[in-house]
């Protein structure tokens, strides 16, 4: 099970579940591999923007803690690993560990990704609100707050 208090959250990649935890280490080395804050990547995670090399670099250094120096453990060993349609389940992942990481607590954590969809999935852009308005579903998936308020960073 997942210590929140250290920063962990599980993730299922290659049909096998992984610990992410997300120390100092981890934060610094996935700053470093992007040449962007933590800050600045959080709130490409929050608009929408997850690039394919940012979710496998993120799940690599989450996973560092556990597998440094392991022989073939590498950034491309985990994009090996990674599916497409799995994309929104390693978001979810990530943004657990890293809100558990800069000290939100549980109950803010769940509520972020509640409202980010059911079960932290991106709704379908092809449906309208239940507000009847026909407006589409086309916002951004907000899974983490940035503010400075919430980064014990």
């Amino acid at each position: 099970m997942a210590n929140t208090h250290k920063g962990e959250s599980v993730v299922t990649i290659g049909g096998h579940e992984k610990k992410l935890r997300f120390d100092y280490n981890a934060i610094a080395d996935l700053e470093d591999l992007r040449d962007r804050s933590l800050t600045a990547l959080l709130e490409d995670l929050g608009e929408g923007n997850m690039r394919f090399g940012f979710i496998r670099d993120a799940l690599y250094c989450g996973m560092l803690w556990s597998n440094r120096g392991k022989k073939g453990f590498t950034k491309h060993s985990i994009g090996k690993l990674m599916v497409a349609d799995e994309m929104q389940g390693y978001a979810v992942a990530l943004s657990r560990a890293l809100m558990a990481a800069m000290g939100v607590d549980d109950a803010a954590v769940e509520k972020a990704i509640n409202e980010a969809g059911a079960d932290g999935e991106a709704p379908d852009p092809t449906e309208t609100k239940s507000d009847g308005t026909g407006e589409s579903f086309n916002e951004p998936l907000l899974l983490v707050d940035s503010s400075p308020t919430n980064s014990g960073v």
